[in-house]
């Protein structure tokens, strides 16, 4: 069995070390292989990632010069990887802490589980979140988090989802129009949805999310989500109109 991580890399190298630390010591590195894009960062990245190239053999390092968003740049590496030689995916942020056995647990929960993906519990600022529902035609929507599990549950956070290696054969790779980013989890979701291909989190795992170490470097956070979710709404139209 084989596993590939893919992850952006955005400047924030302290934020990108401390989380490929935590997976370099809680990983068996005989069963993943870790693909980084430096997505055009200007600060010690580029230095820090060609170090890693040299040290770890299981480690693929792409540097871009520009930030071309969280679907594109994901969607490079699954195709660059060729993502079908693998079992399954996981899409990871830099800025999570993963912890002891984190992979094995994603790996037996998917299997045990008729899910097609499946995600950890994220503790942000000491909240256990376990993913969000859509509240409205605005698709204005909400996280739920661990004790009200029991609710809908309309997208995952993809700060660390592990996927099925065919399910991007089944319904193809995230949707670039979003841009640098927002509402392509929650797309990607309800298109699973869509394929009845059933997705859930764990509750026996829990990992660091230090929400927004990214988002917060874009001056224009604010303008490029509210244009991800005009696009958003156009596209679920109609099931937004069931909400």
């Amino acid at each position: 069995m084989k596993i590939l991580i893919t992850t952006l890399f955005y400047n924030q190298v302290e934020s990108s070390k401390r989380f490929l630390n935590s997976v370099f010591k809680n990983t068996d590195r005989d069963i993943y292989d870790l693909a980084i894009l430096n997505n055009g960062s200007t600060d010690e990245t580029y230095n820090y990632c060609e170090q890693l190239k040299q040290e770890y053999s299981n480690v693929y390092i792409y540097h871009n010069v520009e930030n071309i968003g969280f679907p594109k740049g994901h969607n490079f590496l699954l195709k660059e990887m060729d993502y079908s030689k693998y079992d399954y995916v996981v899409l990871a942020n830099n800025d999570i802490e993963v912890y002891e056995n984190w992979l094995n647990i994603l790996i037996e929960g998917c299997r045990h589980s008729n899910s097609y993906m499946v995600a950890p519990v994220n503790r942000v600022r000491g909240q256990l979140i376990v993913g969000g529902k859509l509240l409205n035609k605005e698709a204005k929507g909400e996280y739920v988090y661990l004790e009200e599990e029991k609710k809908r549950i309309d997208w995952l956070q993809f700060s660390c989802v592990l996927i099925k290696s065919e399910v991007f054969g089944m319904i193809g790779f995230l949707e670039e129009a979003f841009g640098l980013g927002y509402y392509e989890d929650v797309d990607y979701c309800l298109r699973m949805k869509q394929a009845n291909l059933p997705f859930s989190t764990l509750t026996n795992l829990i990992i660091e999310h230090y929400d927004g170490v990214t988002s917060k470097q874009i001056l224009s956070k604010n303008k490029i989500m509210e244009k991800s979710r005009q696009y958003f709404c156009n596209k679920w139209k109609e099931y937004l109109k069931q909400l």
